[in-house]
């Protein structure tokens, strides 16, 4: 990666987070410049007041060197003190935000980008090294402050030990006289110079080497992280790992997984680290030894007063950990920048689907069509749906059978812009519904999936998706879909699940099923499907709540999926997929009435269980 990209994405780095917590970096920064003039108050007031005592300077002024550092001093502990307070208020909202945009980009791009393996991997990825190192964002502000200081050092002990290289000597130096020439001091700046660049690739080579060994240990973490969070953390597994007496696996695992990363990784990046702090120290106490032998020679022969040495040597410590620290914090930005690339790769995924209509969304959807449309699912060679072509009517109940992977859920997925089909087109009252704004598009569906998700919020928050809900509508919702509030002593702000509540409510499957598409009759959308959502209900209740949600759908366009077919009978017309095609399309009683059609057989096949 070219270095103007490096820079470009550290800017854009920061940008982001003075986006997310406004201020920060300011408050950051003044405390940064503020650590670095506290020593050097101290260091200069001090070589004058040594000064002053040996040169007999009157005791008033000694006296005013003494009072002006103190003032400073209590002055920029104040400032401190402040920054600090304020730091610990940013820093709180900056651990809570770090990985909004991470999240905001997942809530808001395409579906298909979300489902697709590669997208878990990628976002796993920036979530572990963000968690295992910091790296991205959080590496930013770790290191902002410390650039900032070590900066203003280095600017400081320039201008406290410059004169120490033009001073001349007030006493014949005899063979040390070359110390005293320019062309010396030029050699020491070099010196200097030399130990700077020695610096900044050990450090670079340190960090690069950390990376690399820790990049190799980010499987055992995401194998961890997973134990962790969906078994150990997650009471719901509780029953299964008590049942099954998975405990001690679960605990082996884990062990396995920790004994790898502390063990094996941590014993690597010690022995890294290791070898290159030594480096470092060998090359300081070189560097400091020959910069130190240069001042004390010149203080012997009088190029300055006894008290600049305190202010040189002083000046001298702070340049050396400040140029140290401040090339260091470079490096790491440097090396960070592959993390920041990952951040800010997934965060510019493009979105294919048009946010901005270019079609009105009509006032009644009097048709869909699907004209010879095919889809493969990203990353697959094989169909998912081939060459499918069918019309849907205002106000038809359509019921759709197959085995699984027939396609079924896939059609649905296409019909709500999940998904956009490989080849041909889907229409809504003639026009391309790619045409319409996606957001809108997605406002005439109120679909209930198999895989549906309730969250631990208010029952009432869950039917209306938001927190402003019509409570009378809530419970007309629940009463069509025959959740009794009632009977599970509960009401409309009792919580499900308990991960925020302790007061909260574990519904059954069957019960969440039920929340489910009370949900989706309260956004009272003109297109419902329902995707296998009663699946864990019996056969006898699936029936009576299919049935029952029929009969409110008046003059809506209902899609129904299910494996049983004793739950599609009342429909108008029943669509048969099989291997990712459609096969057979008629009535239940036609359909049954050919003895050589897949939906007799199907039928058959189950009859027998309800017989």
């Amino acid at each position: 990666m070219s270095f103007d990209k490096k820079m470009k994405l550290i800017i854009r780095g920061y940008k982001t987070i003075s986006g997310l917590v406004p201020g920060y970096l300011t408050c950051i920064a003044i405390r940064g410049i503020a650590l670095a003039i506290f020593p050097f108050i101290n260091i200069y007031m001090s070589a004058r007041i040594v000064t002053g005592l040996m040169q007999g300077y009157q005791f008033q002024q000694i006296l005013n060197f003494v009072i002006i550092m103190i003032v400073l001093d209590v002055a920029i502990g104040l400032i401190l003190a402040i920054m600090q307070r304020i730091n610990n208020i940013h820093s709180a909202k900056f651990s809570q935000l770090s990985l909004e945009p991470l999240n905001e980009k997942i809530r808001e791009t395409d579906y298909g980008y979300i489902e697709h393996q590669n997208t878990h991997l990628m976002v796993q990825r920036i979530k572990m090294r963000q968690n295992m190192s910091g790296l991205g964002l959080p590496r930013l502000i770790w290191e902002f402050e410390n650039i900032i200081s070590n900066f203003f050092k280095v600017v400081f002990s320039i201008t406290l030990i410059t004169t120490a290289f033009i001073s001349t000597n007030t006493i014949y130096a005899g063979a040390w006289e070359f110390l005293f020439e320019p062309w010396f001091s030029l050699v020491i700046i070099g010196v200097i110079i030399v130990n700077v660049v020695l610096e900044m690739l050990r450090v670079s080579a340190n960090q690069k080497k950390t990376n690399s060994a820790t990049e190799k240990f980010m499987q055992s973490n995401r194998v961890g992280n997973y134990y962790l969070n969906n078994l150990v953390f997650d009471y719901q597994a509780g029953k299964d790992l008590k049942l099954y007496s998975l405990k001690k696996l679960v605990f082996t695992e884990i062990n396995d997984v920790l004994n790898d990363l502390y063990d094996n990784l941590m014993a690597r990046v010690f022995m890294i680290n290791a070898k290159y702090e030594s480096l470092g120290k060998i090359a300081s106490i070189i560097f400091t030894g020959i910069v130190y032998a240069y001042i004390a020679i010149k203080a012997l022969f009088g190029s300055f007063p006894i008290g600049n040495i305190i202010q040189y040597i002083g000046a001298l410590g702070q340049f050396g950990g400040g140029i140290n620290k401040f090339m260091s914090s470079i490096s790491v930005l440097m090396e960070n920048t592959d993390s920041l690339g990952r951040y800010f790769e997934f965060i510019d995924l493009p979105d294919k689907k048009s946010k901005v209509s270019t079609q009105a969304i009509p006032a009644e959807v009097n048709v869909i069509e699907f004209e010879n449309v095919s889809f493969k699912y990203p990353g697959s060679e094989d169909y998912a749906l081939k060459n499918f072509s069918l019309k849907i009517n205002k106000g038809t109940h359509l019921a759709i059978v197959g085995m699984n992977g027939s396609g079924k859920t896939t059609m649905v997925k296409l019909l709500c812009r999940l998904y956009d089909p490989t080849e041909g087109e889907i229409k809504l009252n003639n026009i391309n519904i790619k045409d319409f704004g996606y957001e809108n598009y997605l406002e005439m569906f109120s679909v209930v999936f198999q895989d549906f998700k309730l969250f631990s919020f208010p029952l009432d928050q869950n039917i209306a998706s938001s927190d402003h809900a019509d409570s009378g509508l809530v419970k007309e919702s629940l009463a069509k879909a025959g959740f009794d509030i009632d009977s599970h002593k509960m009401d409309l702000s009792t919580a499900i699940y308990k991960d925020f509540e302790e007061s909260g409510i574990e519904v059954s499957g069957g019960e969440a099923q039920k929340i489910a598409i009370a949900r989706a009759l309260y956004k009272n959308s003109p297109i419902v499907v329902l995707d296998e959502p009663t699946a864990a209900l019996d056969p006898i209740a699936e029936s009576e709540i299919y049935s029952k949600f029929n009969k409110v759908m008046n003059n809506k366009t209902a899609i129904y999926i299910s494996h049983r077919l004793s739950s599609c009978r009342f429909c108008d017309i029943i669509a048969v997929f099989h291997k990712g095609e459609l096969i057979e399309y008629d009535t239940h009683e036609n359909l049954l009435n050919n003895t050589n059609s897949k939906y007799y057989e199907m039928w058959n096949a189950q009859a027998q269980h309800y017989n």
